[in-house]
């Protein structure tokens, strides 16, 4: 074949690459076996604005029922090594793939392989976030898979150990010294993207009266089921909770506003009072409840994460 033939037959290939459609990159997406989700890098809490078939088959979830919604899954995985890989790949916009176990609309867990790109537009800004989510693969056949389960053992442990780390053991939530260090890296990011961060507090009141009229026992559940409405309303990626001490859980939410912070206040109040957790001797009221109150806004120079829990802090001794 002569250099002219060759050349032609390459100009006649990218001619036909050229001609292909939009139609026809969508089915091409549509037919994948990984689950495919457009992540909208320039929104708050990274909305999605494409589901495939595949991502609803093996979620359960309906593409009617994603599209719009942030990307709830670092809500789902607040802590642990997976989730800050995640985190620090979208701060950095950077590719990564971390495994994780997952939750299906249904409730049942699965095992995924998440791979999350950026992709930037014409001007060169990150523009998307393209995630595929597969399921984990089998372990091999054969003295394989021994070796297989013994490595999948291993990273549980691990994992185990690095929640252990950064997890309250009462409530699951984070521990304060993890949420302070993580606070004020959100911090660094929004204050030079410009955009504002909510910071939270949860007072729960007359906690050391019920505990001494129930017992330590009935305390901590009590604490575990207001920390389960506290991070059960932070729902959005990015959303942190943690219990700060005793009586007091801190949460911050970048990318929202002060207003709505006190609107998600007041619904994390209301909902805590509709607990009706009886404490017959309790100073305040028949039934626990928690003073909270917020600060958001776009970073000051001088806003550090333990700065913006005083501040909060401030308000609700004053508001008693």
């Amino acid at each position: 074949m002569n250099a002219a033939v060759q050349e032609q037959r390459h100009e006649d290939v990218r001619d036909r690459d050229d001609g292909i459609d939009r139609d026809a990159l969508e089915q091409i997406v549509a037919l994948t076996s990984d689950g495919v989700l457009l992540l909208d890098a320039q929104a708050s809490g990274l909305p999605i604005r494409y589901v495939n078939p595949s991502y609803e088959a093996l979620t359960g979830f309906a593409s009617s029922e994603l599209v719009g919604s942030p990307w709830s899954v670092l809500g789902r995985h607040s802590a642990g090594a997976a989730a800050e890989r995640l985190r620090s790949a979208i701060d950095g916009a950077e590719a990564v793939e971390v495994d994780l176990a997952d939750r299906r609309k249904d409730g049942s867990r699965w095992s995924s392989t998440v791979r999350l790109s950026p992709l930037k537009g014409a001007d060169g800004a990150l523009r998307w976030f393209l995630v595929l989510q597969r399921g984990a693969p089998a372990a091999p056949a054969g003295g394989d898979a021994e070796i297989s389960l013994l490595r999948r053992e291993l990273g549980r442990a691990r994992a185990k150990i690095d929640n252990m780390n950064r997890n309250d053991p009462i409530t699951g939530l984070l521990r304060y010294e993890y949420f302070i260090d993580v606070l004020n890296r959100d911090l660094a990011v929004a204050r030079r993207e410009r955009r504002p961060v909510a910071v939270m507090a949860f007072e729960i009141l007359d906690l050391d009266v019920y505990r001494d009229t129930f017992g330590s026992k009935a305390a901590e559940s009590c604490v575990r089921m207001i920390a389960a409405q506290i991070s059960g309303a932070m729902r959005r990626a990015g959303d942190l909770c943690a219990r700060w001490d005793d009586t007091l859980i801190a949460a911050s939410a970048v990318g929202q506003e002060q207003a709505q912070a006190d609107v998600l206040v007041e619904r994390i109040v209301a909902n805590v009072r509709g607990l009706k957790l009886h404490n017959p001797r309790s100073r305040s009221g028949r039934y626990v409840g928690v003073a909270a109150a917020s600060t958001g806004g776009v970073p000051a120079p001088g806003d550090d994460a333990e700065t913006l829990l005083g501040r909060v802090k401030t308000i609700i001794a004053q508001r008693r």
